[in-house]
């Protein structure tokens, strides 16, 4: 009878010990980072699901998905920095505790109401309109007149300067859609800080 294969046993072993160095081998850790909390809003019981910067305001735009809600947060954060409604509360956007937002260049801010497929655009005094599934019932994927597209129940809103537009990641339909926008949409500072407007033509 042949014995057993101890060379490939030895190397079986060899690799099983290995196995744990080598689920850690992609691993790097870098130190000189520091976590501090700059602000907490437990007292006002918002639930912070997502920040972006508002490039002219030079402020912060908070998303409380659990209260559907907009608020505007000064920076520097600090701990007696107050929050401001911006649009939203019971009853908005609704009542889809949207997830996904996005800020263009004027600082308007564009909310994935999902609930009800369609895209809202808050402008920097708060006023809010619907741009896009302003005339569509339920879901879908209908790529014509913004007030008459559809989405799937899961998409997620990115807004690119470079081409004035709103890239939507359609999820459930598995597709990336592009909303253009305005021209005054896009309106950004210059390195001076003197503010200019920007036309993209393609």
């Amino acid at each position: 009878m042949a014995s057993p294969p101890r060379v490939l046993l030895g190397h079986t072993l060899l690799l099983i010990s290995l196995l744990p160095l080598l689920a850690c081998a992609g691993l790097v850790l870098e130190d000189g980072y520091t976590v501090s909390t700059v602000s907490d809003l437990n007292p006002t019981g918002t639930h912070p699901y997502a920040l972006l910067p508002r490039p002219r305001a030079g402020d912060l735009v908070l998303l409380d998905s659990a209260g559907s809600t907009l608020y505007t947060l000064p920076l520097p954060v600090s701990a007696d920095a107050g929050l401001r409604r911006l649009a939203g509360g019971a009853g908005a956007f609704g009542h889809g505790h949207p997830r996904s937002i996005a800020v263009d260049g004027a600082d308007n801010v564009y909310v994935a109401d999902r609930a009800n497929g369609s895209i809202r655009k808050v402008a920097p005094s708060g006023y809010t309109t619907t741009i896009a599934g302003g005339y569509s019932a339920g879901t879908g994927h209908r790529d014509e007149p913004a007030q008459n597209a559809t989405f799937s129940p899961d998409f997620e809103l990115t807004y690119i300067p470079k081409i004035c537009a709103l890239l939507v990641a359609d999820r459930g339909n598995r597709l990336i859609r592009q909303i253009k926008l305005k021209p005054e949409d896009c309106a950004h500072e210059n390195q001076k800080g003197k503010f200019r407007w920007v036309f993209y033509l393609c």
